[in-house]
């Protein structure tokens, strides 16, 4: 396949990136327009408080956190 002209090759290239890139997205548009659905129900509640508990959390760790002397 190397001795094939470049063209051809880089347009096969960049349609299959083409098509992933788009397969991807409209994977990541449909899950989106599904947790918009269950975050306006109770759902946002519950994800601010596990988001809010992980970055306490890391504060937390952080502030404790005390480096090796060298």
């Amino acid at each position: 396949m190397a001795a094939e002209p470049q063209v051809p090759q880089y347009a096969l290239l960049a349609l299959v990136f083409a098509s992933i890139d788009f397969l991807v997205m409209a994977g990541y548009a449909a899950l989106g327009s599904q947790a918009v659905k269950v975050l306006k129900k109770s759902g946002a509640l519950l994800l601010d408080r596990i988001c809010g508990g992980a970055l306490l959390a890391l504060a937390a760790s952080l502030a404790f956190y005390r480096r090796a002397s060298a």
